[in-house]
């Protein structure tokens, strides 16, 4: 009796490989003997940390480009996203993919005045469940009516911002599509004649990290602004 369930048990067995092998089960023989889809997609690896040196005599100079870009949430249709499993510091902050745009839709090139454009992303939130309030702003000079007809539309919209590093050319993109950029412009007109004239906006996201890397397109009115190629090392 024992050896008559034990051939069966083995019988039984061999057809589910066989099943397996001829693809009639969704399941692959790989899937089973392996561990990793006992494992859920979402959640992330434990980050291997590596040393943080500082070269001699680096290009450091603070502060961003003089232009910044502003995508809305209701102009992109294709939003670079994060890989959910990291396996390098690189892939732990850089978007793959590239912004793709709705019909007729691109980013907003923002001048900004030099040594106003910043980023400065806060850690936020507590012990055990912190995060980032991405944050930063720019200042565009004048209150001519297209900067004020800029401040009231810009008001309650959301989406990205995209600032430059003088340094490097990298690309740092504040907000998302599941966490968007808030913008908050406030208008100044100066009370003393060296004061500054202009609109001030603000904006901020919440995220895991500080900010992203792109290597993307931009895309604009005027041209998309070619992807990064290779990316810059920064």
């Amino acid at each position: 009796m024992k050896n008559s369930k034990s051939i069966f048990r083995f019988l039984i067995g061999l057809i589910a490989v066989s099943l397996m092998i001829f693809g009639i089960f969704d399941l692959s023989l790989a899937q089973v003997i392996s561990p990793e889809h006992l494992i859920s997609p979402g959640l992330a690896m434990a980050f291997i940390f590596a040393d943080l040196d500082w070269e001699d005599e680096p290009e450091n100079m603070g502060g961003l480009t003089s232009e910044m870009y502003i995508g809305l949430s209701g102009h992109i249709a294709t939003w670079p996203t994060l890989i959910s499993n990291p396996q390098t510091d690189e892939e732990a902050v850089t978007l793959q993919g590239s912004f793709a745009m709705n019909l007729d839709k691109h980013f907003i090139k923002v001048y900004s005045t030099p040594d106003t454009a910043k980023l400065e992303p806060e850690n936020q939130g507590e012990t055990d469940g912190q995060s980032f309030k991405q944050k930063g702003e720019l200042f565009y000079p004048g209150t001519r009516k297209e900067a004020v007809a800029f401040a009231r539309k810009i008001n309650n919209a959301r989406g990205c911002i995209i600032g430059i590093d003088p340094n490097t050319g990298e690309r740092y993109v504040v907000g998302s599509k599941e966490k968007p950029v808030y913008f908050k412009p406030s208008v100044s007109t100066g009370g003393a004649a060296a004061d500054r004239r202009g609109v001030k906006l603000e904006f901020n996201s919440d995220s895991f990290l500080p900010f992203a890397f792109y290597d993307g397109a931009i895309p604009l009115s005027s041209g998309d602004i070619p992807a990064l190629t290779p990316p810059v090392t920064p």
